[in-house]
C-alpha cells in the first residue's frame, strides 16, 4: 500500500470510529464531489461579475467615484452670490471683531484650512502671494468685485491664524480694488 492510500484509510479508520457510521466510499465520492461542484460554481460566479459588472468600489480602481468627479468638475462653475453692503452703521472695529469672532470658530490646522475656510464662507477667493518668516501677504480675488472694506477678512484671518500659528497676528489692508489696485491685499504679521 502506497503512503497516499495508507494516510486515507488512516482517515476513514478514524471518521468510522468517531463518527459512529460507516458510509460507502461511494457516498463520501459524491459527497465531495459535490462540494467542489458548489465551490466552483461560486467562484465561477464571482469572475462573472467581476468581468460584467466591474469593480464595485472606486478605491480599488483608485480614483474617485464618478458622482464625486462630477461634483469636482462642477464647483467652480456656480455663479457667484451678490455680497449684501455692511450696514451703515457699523464702523471698521465691529467689522473686525466680527470676523474675529467668526476666525475663532472654524476649525483649522494650517494655512490651507484658512483659505478654504475663507473661500466656503464667500470671502473671496484669498491667495498667498508672498511669504516670509514673519508676514504673508494675502491677495482676494472677488468674483463680484470689492463691495466694502476688507475688516472682517482681516479680523477673520487674524483669529484664524492665531489659531495655527500660537502667537499673535496682526493684518492689514495694504492694497483695495475700490480705491484703483488690481485686487484686495492683506498684509498678516505675525
Amino acid at each position: 500500500m502506497t503512503d497516499a492510500a495508507a494516510i486515507l484509510s488512516g482517515i476513514w479508520e478514524w471518521i468510522q470510529s468517531h463518527v459512529g457510521f460507516a458510509p460507502s466510499y461511494r457516498g463520501a465520492l459524491f459527497l465531495m464531489a459535490g462540494g467542489l461542484f458548489i465551490i466552483a460554481l461560486l467562484v465561477g460566479g464571482i469572475l462573472v461579475q467581476s468581468a460584467i459588472v466591474g469593480e464595485v468600489t472606486p478605491a480599488a480602481t483608485g480614483g474617485p467615484s464618478a458622482r464625486r468627479r462630477r461634483r469636482v468638475e462642477t464647483s467652480f462653475i456656480r455663479a457667484p452670490r451678490p455680497r449684501p453692503p455692511p450696514p451703515a452703521d457699523l464702523d471698521e472695529k465691529v467689522e473686525i471683531e466680527r470676523g474675529r469672532i467668526s476666525g475663532r470658530r472654524v476649525i483649522v490646522s494650517n494655512l490651507d484650512d484658512v483659505l478654504d475656510r475663507m473661500i466656503e464662507a464667500d470671502l473671496g477667493e484669498p491667495r498667498i502671494l508672498a511669504t516670509g518668516p514673519t508676514h504673508k501677504l494675502v491677495r482676494f480675488y472677488d468674483r463680484g468685485g470689492c463691495a466694502a472694506s476688507r475688516a472682517f477678512e482681516r479680523g477673520f484671518l487674524e483669529a484664524a491664524l492665531e489659531t495655527v500659528l500660537h502667537r499673535p497676528v496682526e493684518a492689514a489692508e495694504v492694497s483695495c480694488a475700490r480705491k484703483g489696485a488690481p485686487a484686495c491685499e492683506i498684509e498678516v504679521r505675525y
